[in-house]
């Protein structure tokens, strides 16, 4: 089976026509469980590789982008639901979020 996404044919008209950014993958049984994979890469992805964040889970560490990336990449994508997550993050105690 060939996925016209991964070919490149579709995904244009998909970022012009329906603003798709991101594919959403979840789970139904593992409630919160979400990953996001880009359509296109819209941040330059090795200064966001240098500067990640490694998150430990159980037997792993998933690699994040750093808090500041994630912001700048919230406020870039401007939907009503990522600017809300900027104000939520921002929000948090803990320290100050220098961007």
């Amino acid at each position: 089976m060939r996925c016209a996404a991964a070919d490149g044919v579709e995904h244009p008209a998909w970022i012009a026509t329906k603003n798709l950014q991101v594919f959403s993958l979840w789970h139904a049984d593992l409630p919160g469980f979400e990953v996001d994979l880009f359509v296109e890469e819209p941040f330059d992805f090795d200064l966001a590789w240098e500067r990640r964040v490694d998150v430990a889970l159980k037997s792993t560490y998933a690699p994040t982008l750093c808090l500041e990336d994630l912001l700048d990449l919230k406020r870039a994508a401007g939907r009503a639901q990522d600017l809300e997550d900027v104000a939520a993050l921002e929000s948090l105690p803990g320290g100050d979020v220098d961007v």
